[in-house]
């Protein structure tokens, strides 16, 4: 085999394991990001819902679904990540990050 086709190979393969990692980074910095990637990176990774936008209420029927498919969550990071969600993937522009 061409090394530089195995180069190419091992580099694909590589790439090809990045995107959970990096989609995970792509939630903005806030309050809650990270008992948010916990809690809902056990069957899925955050990029399945970074790009939504949501009501507090919608987001409230989004993780009480996700609780009823199997999710554990306590009732402190369920008040946390509701939180989360409704601010920075909620229906208005979220907060500006802090340095």
């Amino acid at each position: 085999m061409c090394p530089n086709l195995l180069k190419i190979l091992c580099l694909l393969a590589f790439a090809a394991l990045m995107p959970p990692a990096v989609a995970q980074n792509a939630l903005p910095l806030g309050p809650g990001r990270d008992e948010t990637i916990k809690a809902c990176s056990g069957c899925h990774g955050t990029d399945t819902f970074q790009g939504i936008r949501r009501s507090e209420g919608q987001w409230e029927t989004t993780i009480q679904n996700m609780v009823n498919f199997g999710m554990t969550i306590s009732d402190a990071d369920y008040d946390t990540v509701l939180a989360y969600l409704s601010t920075y993937l909620g229906r208005t522009p979220p907060p500006a990050a802090s340095p």
